[in-house]
């Protein structure tokens, strides 16, 4: 359970901050391209923490992204093989899907491939493509950096103005109905 969440929050969105920054310039060195590892790894682990101790609304819990899921090809997917993860999925032909959040930040966390893309002309960050222990031999995911910027920002500004409760009738256990 979190205490307090706002300095998650804050935290949130500053590293949707510094995602939207390196989307817009070069990121060619090393430690830049780690940084942006390390964001976007903490940010999931905090949206998830969040989620999971009820200090965002259901909006937000439910929020939405975009992303293009491609289908593995005829190959197991290893750790011999996953480095050249571009020849074990039909990047041909991706299909636009919806995923919620809770599904995504576990991709992420639970990641077996995790590899960031650059733009080739200016060589600048515009998404992910992640797949999970679970999920790599069915497909692999991208996601836009933008849809990356846009979640943590949802997240970070979300604000929890109303809990509802309620007992279950069986247990006897209080339960988080709602949260607004």
């Amino acid at each position: 359970m979190l205490y307090e969440s706002q300095f998650w929050k804050e935290d949130l969105t500053k590293i949707a901050k510094r995602l939207k920054k390196r989307s817009r310039t070069p990121s060619s060195d090393e430690m830049a391209f780690v940084k942006t590892e390390k964001d976007i790894f903490i940010g999931f682990y905090m949206v998830r923490k969040l989620a999971e101790s009820q200090k965002i609304t259901d909006a937000s819990a439910n929020l939405e992204i975009d992303a293009i899921s491609y289908p593995r090809l005829d190959e197991r997917v290893d750790r011999i093989n996953r480095s050249n993860w571009e020849e074990l999925y039909d990047l041909e032909n991706g299909q636009n899907i919806k995923v919620k959040i809770d599904f995504l930040y576990n991709q992420i966390i639970h990641s077996f491939i995790f590899s960031q893309i650059f733009e080739d002309e200016n060589d600048t960050l515009v998404s992910i493509f992640v797949t999970s222990d679970r999920k790599r031999n069915t497909c692999i995911y991208e996601i836009k950096i933008q849809e990356l910027i846009r979640l943590f920002t949802a997240v970070g500004l979300d604000e929890v103005s109303m809990v509802t409760f309620e007992r279950d009738g069986i247990t006897n256990e209080i339960r988080i109905k709602q949260v607004l």
